[in-house]
C-alpha cells in the first residue's frame, strides 16, 4: 500500500523538479548596431520533455544591460524572427508575443498577437529581416539556434489561436 502512494508522489516530484540550480543554454545573437548584442537563455524546466523558460538578455559591450523573461517554450522548438527596425531597437516576433528591443537601455516590451484573428500571418512591416532563433538540422539531429537571414528567408509565423 505505501509503494502505491509513495510512487505517485515520487513521480510527481520529479515531474516538478525545480532547475534553478542548473545553468541556462545561452544562444547568442551579434547584431551588427555597435557593441551591443542580444542572447536568448533556455533553461530546461521538465525533467524529460521539451519545455523551456526563456529570458532575453541584452548586451552593450559585453555588460547585460537588461533581461525580460519570456512567455515558457513547451514544445522546444519556439521560432522567433528577429528584425531591425532602427539604428538602436530590434523587434523580435515569435507566435505569441511581439517584442520591442532597446539596445541603449537594455529595454524590452512585449505587446500580445492572440486575439481573435483565426491564426493568420503578421501582416505589417516589422523591419529589415536579420534572422531567426529557431531549431534547424545539423548532423542528423534538431539543434535550437540564431539562424541569420543569410543562412536561411524569413519564414512567417502564424499568431497563436485563442480559445
Amino acid at each position: 500500500m505505501f509503494v502505491l502512494v509513495a510512487l505517485p508522489f515520487g513521480l510527481f516530484l520529479a515531474l516538478t523538479f525545480e532547475t534553478s540550480q542548473r545553468t541556462p543554454e545561452r544562444i547568442p545573437m551579434t547584431v551588427e548596431i555597435g557593441p551591443s548584442s542580444i542572447a536568448l537563455e533556455r533553461l530546461q524546466a521538465h525533467i524529460f520533455l521539451a519545455e523551456y523558460r526563456r529570458t532575453l538578455v541584452v548586451l552593450r559591450g559585453g555588460e547585460e544591460i537588461g533581461r525580460a523573461g519570456l512567455p515558457m517554450d513547451t514544445g522546444g522548438t519556439a521560432h522567433m524572427n528577429v528584425y531591425r527596425t532602427g539604428e538602436q531597437t530590434l523587434r523580435l516576433v515569435d507566435r505569441l508575443t511581439v517584442y520591442t528591443v532597446n539596445l541603449m537601455d537594455g529595454s524590452v516590451r512585449g505587446t500580445s498577437r492572440t486575439g481573435s484573428g483565426g491564426g493568420s500571418s503578421l501582416t505589417e512591416r516589422q523591419g529589415d529581416f536579420i534572422g531567426a532563433f529557431d531549431a534547424i538540422g545539423e548532423g542528423g539531429e534538431r539543434v535550437f539556434r540564431f539562424i541569420p537571414s543569410g543562412e536561411r528567408p524569413e519564414l512567417r509565423i502564424r499568431h497563436a489561436r485563442v480559445g
